[in-house]
């Protein structure tokens, strides 16, 4: 029901309150990956940790290419970002 009054707000500030989320959102995932602030949330030390990161950061750049080679219609059902961290995830699992 709220949502309504969203049009009233101005898009510039929508947009800083992205950003300043998505900034709060990085330094915290910063520092649990560097182990910075506190105990290291991740098992296995730094190494798989920037490892396990550069992993899924190659897998966002690479998988729209992929997926626009096979079907140009899967790069917009299957957003790059969301499946390369269910890839990544997947792939720690085991």
């Amino acid at each position: 029901r709220l949502g309504r009054f969203v049009r009233w707000v101005p898009k510039v500030v929508i947009s800083g309150f992205m950003n300043g989320i998505a900034v709060l959102i990085w330094v915290g995932e910063i520092q649990s990956l560097f182990g910075w602030w506190g105990k290291n949330n991740y098992a296995g030390g730094i190494t798989s940790n920037l490892a396990v990161a550069a992993m899924t950061l190659i897998l966002i750049v690479v998988l729209p290419g992929l997926l626009g080679r096979v079907d140009r219609r899967l790069n917009s059902f299957f957003p790059a970002t969301l499946l390369a961290i269910v890839i990544a995830t997947a792939i720690c699992s085991f």
